[in-house]
């Protein structure tokens, strides 16, 4: 690793603790994040009918004819977002999301985006079953009516603007306020309030896009719909209006035990980003190539193509505790075989038909759709025996896939093959990128965070360590990741 990056590293982290040292003397107040929400969906499938919640759990669906579309059109810009378009489609018929429904409390916040195309119709663009909460506008100039729980809050007319620009919504109640017991923000700002009293109400399904008969739809775009049992102040909203709920649900990983990068972009040997870990070797004059899933200078990737016959990297052996993680970008060609494998008969391995192993356990077969043909795909497991369920998960693009639950035992591999079986056949088609490591399980918030960062930008232990050094020899330069 170069010096200059580590002085680079070491000059954002000075930055920061100025800024946390000047923090006191601020009169206005920050943006404050706020917790997770109990549920929340981002909308970042991008294709399918299929909606997972940010947390994992909780699902949706796209209904309707035809159904509400995938849009690259959205408030914020990071690696896979998307958000959903909504056609108008009269009173009489409607295309929306289906939610699971979340009940809805005597105190509670709703956040979401939204962009309104102006065509006149009347349209929702959220509806509950049970006890109503809804935002509805009756023409293309018309106020939003709000209800809440079941009960008419009031109208206003400037909260969504039918231009067809993104603006943040924050519905925030608390029935057991005194006063101003409703509260609308638009883009972080707070709009109006009310004084209306209601109570917790019961709602099994939440409609975005129109109403609850599926009726009625929206016109225009929907994007990072969440919900809170509880009032979020107004740093808190603040923060969403300004940052993604893919940044909330997002930490960042510990080092990792070895890591791969293969930036080298030449030569047969790559070296483990990780200090200490150990080196691969490349066979058969595999190929680097500069397409990449993660755009940053010096960046490759390792290109398996037909010209080599011998299409393998082998690292040394490495332990597969009771819990870990591996994860790994791939880009899969038709034809393509073996992922990775491992030696002396305890075997990690993932095979193109969807087979795969963990320390030496057949697991169940996975669905195609983890790893389309022809696109990038970050495949991340991870297991921990000490789990009372779903001991083992996978991960496409960060999203929670499928889940096993099965007890495996401490393996020792005498060597790790990366593009092909251990037997040296059945290689891989396509490209393989940053392939690392961890001796314990990465939490989901984790494994997100890696489908949006390169394993490079991992801080290392001990970079505040070289910010006084750096801050003496005034080495400082930014430079931008392109």
């Amino acid at each position: 690793m170069g010096i200059s990056f580590l002085f680079r590293r070491a000059f954002f982290f000075a930055a920061v603790g100025s800024m946390l040292l000047l923090a006191p003397t601020l009169v206005r107040a920050v943006p404050f994040r706020p917790p997770l929400p109990e549920t929340a969906w981002l909308f970042d499938e991008g294709s399918g009918g299929q909606l997972l919640d940010l947390l994992g759990w909780r699902s949706g669906s796209l209904e309707g004819t035809p159904q509400p579309t995938w849009s690259e059109n959205t408030p914020f810009d990071y690696t896979g977002n998307h958000s959903l378009e909504f056609i108008p489609a009269g009173y009489s018929a409607g295309n929306y999301a289906r939610l699971d429904g979340l009940n809805s409390p005597a105190a509670g916040t709703l956040s979401l985006w939204v962009t309104d195309n102006g065509t006149g119709q009347p349209k929702y663009i959220t509806d509950t079953d049970g006890g109503r909460t809804l935002l509805y506008r009756g023409s293309a100039t018309g106020s939003l009516n709000y209800y809440q729980n079941g009960t008419h809050v009031g109208s206003v007319s400037d909260l969504v603007p039918t231009d067809g620009s993104w603006t943040h919504v924050a519905v925030v109640w608390d029935n057991t306020a005194s006063t101003e017991k409703q509260k609308l923000y638009k883009n972080g700002s707070l709009l109006t309030t009310f004084n209306v009293p209601f109570n917790a109400a019961t709602q099994t399904v939440t409609y975005l896009g129109s109403r609850q008969s599926a009726n009625e739809t929206w016109s225009g775009k929907i994007d990072e719909y969440a919900r809170w049992n509880t009032p979020l102040n107004a740093n808190q909203i603040e923060w969403l209006a300004g940052n993604s709920l893919h940044d909330l649900a997002t930490k960042v990983p510990a080092m990792p035990d070895d890591a791969w990068l293969f930036d080298e972009g030449a030569g047969t040997t790559t070296q483990s980003f990780v200090p200490g870990g150990g080196p691969g070797t490349l066979y058969s004059d595999i190929q680097w190539t500069t397409n990449t899933p993660l755009a940053y200078e010096g960046n490759h990737a390792l290109l398996y193509d037909s010209s080599t016959n011998d299409k393998r990297v082998n690292f040394e052996g490495r332990t597969f505790g009771t819990e870990g993680t591996l994860s790994v970008w791939a880009y899969r060609e038709p034809g393509a075989m073996y992922l990775f494998d491992s030696s002396n008969g305890d075997r990690t391995l993932f095979y193109s038909n969807y087979n795969w192993y963990l320390n030496n356990q057949s697991m169940p077969s996975l669905a195609p759709e983890l790893m389309p043909n022809g696109e990038w795909t970050l495949l991340t497991i991870t297991w921990d025996n000490s789990l009372p369920s779903e001991k083992q998960k996978v991960y496409s693009n960060g999203r929670l896939f499928a889940t096993f639950d099965y007890t495996v035992t401490e393996r020792s591999p005498a060597m790790l093959w990366l593009g092909n079986r251990y037997s040296n056949n059945e290689d891989w088609s396509g490209m393989i990128d940053e392939y690392a490591f961890w001796d314990h399980a990465l939490s989901a918030s984790e494994v997100r965070w890696l489908y949006g960062h390169s394993i490079s930008e991992i801080p290392e232990p001990g970079t505040l360590g070289l910010t006084l050094i750096a801050l003496a020899i005034g080495l400082f330069r930014f430079r931008r990741r392109t």
